[in-house]
């Protein structure tokens, strides 16, 4: 029985010592909850305007590709260039032998000089002839003013004599013809014409024989008249003006084979200097069709020069897409492969759709490093503005429970739970409206523990 009394008053010792621990452990929680402070990140509200950032796809190109075509014909026997090298317009990048343009271009500068001769020869045929006008003139004057037959037999020898000088240059003429022509300086119709030169003036000096002849025998008979001595001069006359007028043919001919000659010669000579093949473009080389040694042709293209500074990018957008675009308009441009942004200007906008029904945009962007490649992804970056002069949070700054739609305000270290209406929410930012104004401090990171009133302490390091 004692036993058993002791073993209750145990028992009852040990239950109270038992609850009196337990209220003091809820009395220290009920202390902790009490003083409890949630560390919160911050943002202050602004007002501005919140835009949309649109992301269109697209894809950079050579801005211009060149064919490298040389300007002359022949063997390359020399080439500076192969795949992949850079190359500024106007370098040169190969060249062709020279030897036979060479060759044709001493050819011509002989055949300039010809032509030269030629024509200062017919210049002095011109001067004898108009000489010989003057004289027949002078002689029919005379056989007019006077009917004396020694006159008229004086007048028939200087014809001869001038007919005589006449046919003396023209047989040279025609000899210095012939000697060019066995040597291939001038063509045979060039010597014709020097061979009917110079039957012309054979002619021209038999007859002013015959006229001295029978001038001779009509005064010694005293047969001759006066009006037969001025028929004879004007024939005299007609005749030296016949020959002026072929002496000049002669001439103007002469000094367009010296033109044709000159303008041959200039353009071997521009050969000569096309044998240097530059390049057309400024850019890199892509293809490479010759090698030394190969024929090439002024018709056929030896590579490929492609333009990649500026380098284009492109997109095709649908319709409502277009709008964005505006022709000289400056946007940003994120290359994927380089982890790059840069900025590109539109110069092309398609009026029309392709095959797929949509439209091709194009914008030309600075490559000066050369690290933008044609085949590289691009996104273009095309901010619109969807809510204008509004107040603006930071997204991740919404809470949103059941119906409720609220924001943490820091007001006295205490997070004051406010209701909000979103008018427009983009992924980084939200434009609202309630009972906030611009520069309040909302909580942006801690706020899913807090309820209204708990007091705070803002993150000083994430503090926005």
């Amino acid at each position: 029985m004692k036993k058993a009394f002791l073993h209750l008053l145990g028992l009852s010792v040990l239950i109270v010592l038992m609850s009196a621990c337990s209220q003091t452990t809820a009395s220290e929680d009920t202390g902790q909850q009490e003083e409890r402070v949630t560390p919160v990140e911050v943002a202050e509200v602004t007002t501005g305007d919140l835009q949309r950032n649109n992301e269109i796809n697209g894809t950079a190109n050579t801005s211009n590709s060149s064919e490298i075509i040389p300007k002359s014909s022949g063997e390359l026997i020399e080439l500076e260039i192969e795949k992949g090298d850079l190359v500024e317009k106007g370098q040169t990048i190969g060249r062709i032998d020279p030897e036979a343009i060479q060759d044709n271009l001493t050819m011509l500068e002989i055949s300039v000089a010809s032509a030269q001769k030629q024509l200062e020869s017919a210049q002095v045929q011109e001067v004898m002839a108009e000489q010989g006008v003057e004289v027949a003139e002078e002689q029919l004057k005379q056989a007019k003013a006077s009917g004396d037959m020694d006159s008229d037999v004086d007048n028939a020898d200087i014809s001869v004599e001038n007919a005589k000088i006449q046919l003396e240059q023209a047989e040279k003429t025609l000899e210095r013809m012939e000697t060019l022509y066995e040597q291939g300086a001038i063509s045979l119709s060039d010597l014709e014409e020097a061979q009917i030169g110079e039957q012309q003036a054979r002619n021209s000096y038999e007859q002013a024989k015959n006229t001295y002849e029978s001038t001779s025998d009509q005064a010694e008979t005293g047969d001759l008249s006066n009006e037969s001595s001025v028929r004879q001069a004007e024939i005299g006359l007609e005749d030296a003006k016949q020959q002026l007028e072929s002496v000049k043919l002669e001439v103007e001919s002469a000094r367009l084979q010296v033109e044709q000659a000159k303008e041959e010669l200039s353009q071997t000579e521009d050969q000569l200097v096309d044998t240097n093949i530059k390049a057309n473009a400024s850019g890199e080389v892509t293809v490479v069709n010759a090698e030394v040694g190969e024929m090439v042709s002024n018709s056929q293209s030896m590579g490929t020069i492609v333009t990649i500074d500026p380098i284009t990018v492109h997109a095709n957008v649908n319709a409502e897409e277009l709008v964005l675009f505006e022709k000289g308009q400056e946007m940003s441009v994120y290359i994927r492969a380089l982890d790059h942004t840069s900025s590109a200007t539109i110069n092309y906008i398609s009026p029309v759709t392709d095959d797929s029904g949509l439209y091709t945009v194009e914008a030309d962007m600075d490559n000066d490093e050369k690290r933008i490649k044609p085949g590289m992804m691009v996104k273009f970056n095309l901010p619109t503005i969807v809510e204008q002069d509004a107040l603006l949070i930071p997204t991740e700054a919404v809470v949103e429970e059941a119906d409720q739609t609220f924001v943490y305000v820091i007001e006295e270290e205490q997070a004051m739970k406010k209701e909000i209406t979103i008018q427009n929410s983009q992924s980084d930012m939200t434009a609202i409206q309630g009972d906030i104004v611009e520069g309040d401090i909302v909580v942006t990171s801690g706020q899913i523990t807090l309820s209204d009133g708990n007091k705070v302490t803002i993150i000083e390091e994430a503090a926005k």
